[in-house]
């Protein structure tokens, strides 16, 4: 009987899972960015959306099969399981990826916050109009805290071309000015409206 390696083994899959984690986070720029909660046990997750609806999911079971030749030599063996983890860290990160957009979807027209651009390109007066159907909060300083911009790192790269225009056109930072002061308004009429928890 070949001896057994309890502590080396839960070493090793622990750093390998770790690993696998990261390549996974890698090649899904939107998803890695999302703070996460590990949920140890149960079926399914809840959340109170900011309209007062409980939205009630169910976990995904997300799994692939990682199959190799036993007729490999080692070191082919070896290179063939680190190239099917590679290719099943890219199927997860998809997978998760599209489920995020669905939900995205799903969630943003049930509230309202739903903006289409009917295939029309990204502009930073399409951005403020967004803007204009959500909800901005405020930090202690009075500063807007804005929604984080998420997308493909094209997108990004085209929003930020985007944005270097209100340092060049009065007209767009009149228009940010008048949302801040809308938004700020917005925001006092929340927070004196919020219900104290004991």
């Amino acid at each position: 009987m070949l001896p057994d390696y309890p502590s080396l083994k839960g070493r090793m899959m622990k750093e390998r899972t770790a690993a696998f984690q990261r390549d996974v986070d890698g090649k899904m720029p939107i998803v890695s960015r999302i703070k996460s909660v590990r949920i140890h046990e149960g079926h399914s997750f809840s959340n109170e959306r900011t309209d007062g609806v409980i939205d009630v999911q169910e976990f995904l079971h997300i799994e692939g099969p990682i199959a190799v030749s036993a007729g490999l030599e080692f070191d082919q063996t070896v290179e063939e399981v680190r190239k099917k983890i590679e290719d099943l860290a890219g199927d997860v990160a998809a997978h998760m990826e599209q489920v995020f957009a669905a939900n995205f979807e799903r969630v943003t027209s049930e509230v309202g916050n739903a903006f289409d651009m009917k295939g029309a390109p990204f502009t930073l007066e399409s951005y403020i109009d967004m803007l204009d159907h959500v909800d901005v909060a405020f930090d202690n300083f009075g500063f807007p805290v804005w929604p984080t911009p998420m997308g493909r790192p094209e997108m990004i790269e085209a929003m930020s071309r985007e944005f270097v225009r209100l340092k060049t056109s009065s007209v767009l930072r009149d228009r940010v000015e008048a949302l801040v002061q809308k938004k700020r308004e917005e925001w006092r009429a929340r927070e004196s409206g919020r219900r104290l928890v004991n």
